[in-house]
């Protein structure tokens, strides 16, 4: 039976909206270990359970992305939009990955638009 498991690694921006220069070295960091460093995280365990070639059952991992990546956010969230544009390239890069071992890679955006942005299986 295949599984789907979506990723959501921060689906909002944190904390008050301003310019980056005025943003906290933590505020930061904790926007990357969130959005960033846990993604990846649930991305490699969801791949090491689901791929066929390591015994799983295969399926679709859903990464929730943001318009931000392509926006930048300005004045707002830059450091959020950044952090969703790696999620956008490790969907990426992960679909070509997993291809091959039936299980796709797919970034959902806040919208609602699932997007293939890998062109995995």
């Amino acid at each position: 039976m295949r599984s789907t498991i979506l990723i959501t690694g921060g689906s909002r921006g944190i904390g008050a909206q301003g310019e980056l220069a005025d943003f906290s070295a933590e505020r930061i960091s904790w926007t990357v270990d969130v959005n960033v460093t846990g993604a990846l995280r649930c991305m490699r365990e969801a791949s090491r359970r689901m791929s066929v070639i390591r015994g799983g059952p295969g399926g679709s991992i859903i990464n929730v992305s943001s318009r931000a990546s392509t926006n930048g956010s300005p004045f707002e969230y830059i450091d959020y939009a950044a952090t969703k544009g790696a999620i956008d390239a490790a969907t990426l890069g992960l679909s070509k990955e997993l291809g091959s071992a039936g299980v796709s890679d797919e970034a959902s955006y806040v919208n609602g638009a699932l997007v293939d942005i890998g062109g995995g299986r």
